[in-house]
């Protein structure tokens, strides 16, 4: 992500080890908007969007095998299409990371 996009996500970052199998891998790693704004992470199995911080955390994920289908939404986003809908993602950064993310989760 780079020091200035980590600022502010520090929390978020040290929390992903809790968060992941033992043998589930990080794939790519972005910052991005759905209910609420936190560090996007993809492993090898899932997406999720945390927000950890001093006195909340928040967190979704996704199973990657849930998705059908991804959609680039300008100006920085992803439409993530499921079996029962859509899950949407806004304010990708960094600005090249959408396009890297569509790839991978296709």
């Amino acid at each position: 992500l780079g020091s200035r996009l980590a600022f502010g996500f520090e929390a978020s970052i040290d929390a992903v080890r809790d968060q992941l199998a033992p043998d589930e891998r990080v794939e790519r790693l972005a910052v991005a908007t759905a209910a609420f704004t936190g560090l996007l992470v993809v492993t090898d199995r899932r997406v999720l969007l945390l927000d950890v911080g001093v006195r909340s955390q928040r967190a979704w994920e996704l199973e990657r095998g849930e998705i059908r289908g991804v959609e680039l939404v300008e100006p920085s986003g992803l439409r993530l299409l499921l079996g029962s809908g859509a899950v949407s993602l806004s304010a990708i950064t960094p600005a090249d990371r959408r396009d890297e993310l569509a790839a991978v989760l296709r």
